[in-house]
Order: C-alpha cells, then sequence, then structure tokens
C-alpha cells in the first residue's frame, strides 16, 4: 500500500509539472508570435492577413504557421501561386544570370 501511495505521488508531481510547462508553452506562443508579427513591414503584415488561413491561425497564435507563411511571402511564393511553378521560375532566372 506504501508503493501505491509513492508511485499516486510521484504521478501527481508529474502532471503537476506536465501542466505548468504546457502553460508556459502557451504563453510563449503567444509572445513569439506578438513578436514576429511586429517585425514585418506593413505591406508584409498585409500580405500575410491576406493569407487563407489567417483568421484561425490568429486566433491560435500559432508561431510556426506564420514562420513558415512568413518564408514563402520573402521567396515571393503567395496562397495563389502554385509553389514548383515559382520555384521553377526562380531557377530560370538563377541560371539565365550571366556577368557581362
Amino acid at each position: 500500500e506504501e508503493e501505491v501511495r509513492a508511485k499516486v505521488y510521484v504521478y501527481q508531481k508529474k502532471t503537476d509539472l506536465y501542466i505548468k510547462r504546457e502553460h508556459l508553452f502557451k504563453q510563449n506562443k503567444k509572445k513569439v508570435f506578438t513578436i514576429l508579427l511586429g517585425q514585418c513591414t506593413p505591406s508584409l503584415l498585409t500580405s500575410v492577413k491576406s493569407s487563407a488561413n489567417w483568421t484561425a491561425k490568429n486566433d491560435e497564435k500559432d508561431p510556426i504557421w506564420l514562420m513558415n507563411q512568413l518564408k514563402k511571402l520573402t521567396v515571393g511564393i503567395d496562397d495563389f501561386q502554385n509553389e514548383l511553378v515559382t520555384a521553377h521560375d526562380a531557377l530560370t532566372r538563377f541560371y539565365r544570370m550571366y556577368q557581362r
């Protein structure tokens, strides 16, 4: 019976730590999302807000989605273009570049 109480106590402590870490993660996730948005230029911010999933991802404060969107937009890919076509066009421009 003493062994069972010890296991229950350890489990409760682990659960408490998990809940604290989860709460801290959610707080930090919101902070990172806000910091990333604050570093955007107004035109980039407009492009991000015009994305298809903006309202849902803004409510979730999802920084990973935001970083992926920023990466796409800074390279020149938006939601309305095919990523493969854009990558092909970029490679074509790169290979056709030459020095005079």
